[in-house]
């Protein structure tokens, strides 16, 4: 291990890090040209902006919450300097009240209930304006994703976002899956976050919250929101925060924390372990979904194959380290793994071949056949992607791929629709304005 070459960005001390520019766009990530404080899109909105224009950090802008042993902590941010208050609730009835010392920044740590989930309400005092409530779930075995489902007649899929909150919720507004409050109303149909939520914008611990609560809702509503996992979510949990604007930078500055990628820890972190539970390759019935597409070095495993596998290695302590040329020197001999365990872990997560970084089908004209080739291994008809950027959702090889990631984060989705012969229909939803048809949808009757 300590002769292996490291290829990741070596970590940045914390005090620098808080204080970083936004970071010029490298070939890792989408988008194109501009830093994350020059992009007109990365501009705090109006609903990002607080007092005197400043961004907002107060409620689930800014809410970190960990399980640590027996305990569970909560941080927050309020609006103004004052008292903080966190009242605790479990199945509706109030089990502790937390007052703090005036300030920002606020922390309460407290036993962790024996409950499947937690009501917080947390801000300033009670009756200010500045209150807010997030529900914590603490079933982290029913959060793993099952990587195959079925039966399901109206997919969205998202590309990269890159915390753009605001642009999400518009998008989601005019598909009509939430409502005016930002609540689920897409009954069973299925909504589809291609990864990379993470990075560039101002908003992504506010764009997780909500993603977060949004999934319980559909759940209930018997629909689903597939979170899937991208790049840069294993970036930023890997300490690599290059990319993170700064707003999000100073986060953890105010927070109290030593560094942002703590917010979403795996092994600790409430945002961190759930998204540990996300798939990175999925398929709803004949559509397979990948962040970045599916090599041929993937085509020996099963989808349930490979999702044993991430489960397995994200959830590895060395998980966040595996670039950290540091980490692995300090270690005693016996917490050392083989290089072969090594490597393999190595190239799942961060070879230019796995299932997050590939770009093959995205890049390149001669890629059908063995595009071909990989839909009938994993029993699919049409490959969805993102990671790559582009001008517009758009359709390749007579179909069989569609690429989702587009230069503005998170201003179309696409929609697949099962039209009353069993085909899909192929749309496109923007952020305004009804579904218009792809291509090769044409003619397709949906009614």
């Amino acid at each position: 291990m300590r002769t292996t070459t490291v290829r990741l960005a070596a970590r940045r001390p914390a005090a620098i890090g808080l204080f970083l520019a936004a970071c010029a766009v490298g070939t890792g990530g989408s988008g194109a040209g501009l830093s994350a404080a020059q992009d007109p899109q990365e501009r705090p909105h109006a609903e990002t902006e607080g007092e005197k224009g400043l961004p907002r950090y107060e409620g689930e802008y800014g809410l970190f919450v960990q399980v640590l042993e027996s305990q569970l902590v909560v941080r927050w941010i309020t609006a103004k300097t004052g008292p903080g208050h966190l009242s605790v609730k479990v199945d509706g009835e109030p089990t502790s009240q937390h007052e703090t010392p005036s300030g920002v920044s606020h922390r309460v740590a407290f036993p962790l209930p024996e409950a499947a989930a937690v009501v917080l309400e947390y801000g300033g005092p009670v009756g200010s304006p500045d209150r807010h409530t997030t529900t914590i779930y603490l079933e982290t075995a029913a959060s793993i994703q099952e990587p195959v489902h079925t039966g399901v007649d109206s997919l969205y899929v998202v590309g990269d976002t890159h915390g753009r909150f605001d642009t999400v919720v518009q998008l989601l507004g005019n598909a009509g899956l939430i409502d005016a409050d930002r609540r689920w109303i897409g009954g069973t149909k299925h909504l589809v976050f291609l990864g990379d939520l993470f990075d560039r914008g101002d908003d992504v611990t506010r764009l997780l919250w909500f993603l977060y609560g949004l999934e319980r809702e559909a759940a209930d509503a018997g629909g689903r929101v597939h979170v899937m996992l991208g790049n840069h979510e294993l970036m930023v949990m890997s300490y690599v925060t290059d990319y993170v604007s700064q707003k999000e930078q100073l986060l953890a500055f105010k927070l109290g924390v030593e560094h942002y990628a703590q917010v979403f820890d795996p092994q600790t972190s409430v945002l961190g372990r759930w998204l540990a539970g996300k798939s990175a390759l999925m398929r709803i019935d004949e559509v397979l979904l990948a962040h970045g597409g599916v090599s041929e070095d993937y085509f020996g495993y099963s989808l349930t194959e490979y999702q044993d596998s991430l489960t397995a290695f994200i959830h590895e302590e060395h998980f966040p380290h595996l670039g950290d040329e540091e980490y692995w020197a300090g270690l005693p001999p016996e917490k050392l793994i083989s290089q072969g365990e090594w490597e393999r872990r190595y190239g799942f997560f961060w070879g230019p071949r796995s299932v997050f970084w590939y770009r093959d089908y995205a890049d390149r004209s001669f890629m059908g056949t063995l595009l071909e080739k990989m839909l009938d291994k994993f029993d699919a008809e049409v490959h969805v992607i993102g990671h790559t950027p582009i001008g517009r959702i758009q359709e390749r090889y007579e179909g069989m791929l569609i690429a989702v990631d587009l230069e503005r984060s998170g201003s179309e989705m696409l929609l697949l629709l099962r039209s009353g012969d069993g085909r899909r229909g192929r749309y496109v939803l923007g952020l305004t304005g009804p579904p218009v048809p792809l291509e090769s949808s044409a003619g397709v009757d949906i009614r």
